[in-house]
């Protein structure tokens, strides 16, 4: 799906489901889409990056309506049978206090009088809409336990809720699954030498849906894939090492700490925060928030429309852009390109890097370096505010320093 055919079924989507702000969201998908043509992602994977476009609507529908009145659409589901037997719940005695007290179905909004209708539009485009009309009590945990020969790729597509995957000494993969008894359970498959395990509901309603995942620690040092999907699910991983690791989200947190010769991560709104020694990075971001911190890094591209951009760390060649949000990098750098429209850039250097790339419509730039340090730099600002310290501008043969700026000031201090 390219960029035209995308933002046109958002805008579909947001007109069926009564979203908000329309004009604002399709705004900001269209400044997502440029930014990141412009880092030579084809709309093709920006469009795979985002989703299906009836999925997101239904994400800001969601969070426009809040914890009471919430939105989900239907997950894929495995064709292939199941290879693990139904998971039985802890025999642990639970107590509810207000059994006998029948629960009250909460009050719509009147926009809602025409659910029926919006679900058979949704069916028709491949999504089924659900809204929650349903209080849980508590959630009982379900454990599943999986034979871990053999595998060596883990596959998760997981709502909402809360999912995390650690690591432990043992022998086998436990799931773990804190749900309500009336809720269905997880679908979990073996392909080849890849678990997936998929999020399932039954009925209209959604229960209590988290999901850990224990791996034993030998598993989660030699794993060679690890992809995670989710549209509302707040993601925490840590203690492995992944040839390829992948998360991609719609809304929900992600909480990552791993080792990984590649990986990739993606977010629509929801923030991200990273700690990996990892060779190659990937990060894209509509409106979260990225916070990254890498070791022996060799290329990071970091991109983000609205949300703010905080790197550390040692990489060779670093790629950050921001539509309208900052942009914060300290560390060391071997090749540095930074590009904002609004957002201001600030740059904290050990070392004095082999190249500097910056540019800034109307952002601030504040750039700091050791002390005598010299490098090829090119900086274009149009009405942001230009700042340098640390460099210097008296040595035989230096590197040549290009600034321009149309209207902001330029300060550089040797």
């Amino acid at each position: 799906m390219n960029k035209q055919e995308f933002l046109n079924t958002f805008q579909r989507a947001m007109d069926a489901l009564g979203v908000n702000d329309q004009t604002a969201h399709y705004a900001f998908f269209e400044e997502l889409f440029d930014d990141m043509s412009e880092e030579g992602v084809s709309e093709a994977e920006i469009s795979a990056r985002l989703g299906n476009p009836w999925e997101l609507a239904a994400s800001l529908l969601r969070e426009e309506l809040g914890t009471g009145e919430t939105a989900k659409s239907e997950p894929h589901r495995p064709n292939a049978q199941i290879t693990v037997s139904e998971p039985q719940p802890r025999t642990e005695e639970r107590h509810d206090e207000n059994a006998d007290t029948p629960q009250q179905e909460p009050k719509f909004s009147g926009k809602w009088n025409w659910r029926d209708g919006l679900n058979k539009l949704l069916n028709t485009a491949g999504i089924k809409l659900v809204i929650n009309s349903e209080q849980f009590g508590g959630a009982d945990s379900f454990d599943s336990v999986i034979p871990s020969a053999g595998i060596d790729e883990l596959e998760i597509h997981w709502m909402s809720g809360e999912l995390e995957i650690n690591a432990e000494d043992r022998g086998d993969i436990l799931l773990t699954e804190e749900r309500s008894e009336t809720a269905a359970p997880m679908l979990v498959e073996v392909r080849g030498s890849c678990l997936c395990v998929f999020f399932a509901k039954n009925g209209s309603a959604f229960g209590a849906k988290d999901l850990t995942v224990t791996l034993p620690t030998e598993l989660a040092n030699g794993l060679r894939r690890c992809t995670v999907q989710t549209l509302s699910a707040d993601v925490s991983l840590a203690g492995m090492y992944v040839r390829e690791l992948s998360v991609k989200s719609a809304s929900g947190q992600q909480e990552i700490r791993a080792i990984a010769d590649k990986a990739a991560f993606s977010s629509a709104s929801g923030d991200i925060s990273l700690e990996l020694d990892v060779r190659d990075l990937a990060v894209s971001t509509a409106s979260g928030e990225l916070e990254v911190t890498v070791e022996n890094t060799e290329t990071a591209k970091l991109s983000s429309a609205s949300g703010d951009i905080s790197c550390r760390g040692s990489i060779q060649r670093l790629s950050i852009n921001s539509a309208s949000g900052d942009v914060e990098f300290s560390g060391n750098a071997a090749r540095v390109q930074a590009k904002t429209a609004s957002g201001d850039c600030s740059l904290d250097l050990d070392k004095a890097p082999e190249e500097l790339n910056l540019s800034s419509v109307s952002g601030d730039v504040e750039v700091s370096l050791p002390h005598g340090a010299a490098c090829h730099l090119q900086l274009n600002s149009r009405t942001g505010d230009v700042s340098f310290s640390g460099i210097r501008t008296d040595v035989t043969d230096a590197p040549t320093y290009r600034v321009q700026t149309v209207s902001g000031n330029i300060d550089i201090n040797g």
